[in-house]
């Protein structure tokens, strides 16, 4: 288990690697719970998936249901 992780635990996930650019867009829109990575691929797949949504704070403005990863990230001072 990753240090400094409370919340965020999932019995399956996926990647997709070395998989076509649509699949993998696809899958994330359709994900059930989808962490995004500071970029606009990520953000807009966010922006279609109605699930959960965890994303980093960048110069994207996240929608009003979307969940701060910081909130469930332990402080580790």
């Amino acid at each position: 288990m990753c240090k400094g992780v409370k919340q965020l635990l999932v019995k399956i996930f996926f990647f997709e690697l070395n998989t076509n650019i649509e699949k993998t867009f696809h899958s994330m829109v359709k994900a059930k719970i989808l962490v995004i990575a500071k970029s606009r691929f990520s953000y807009c797949a966010g922006i279609l998936n109605s699930n959960k949504i965890y994303y980093m704070i960048f110069w994207h403005k996240p929608l009003n249901h979307w969940l701060n990863i910081e909130d469930y990230v332990l402080n580790e001072n």
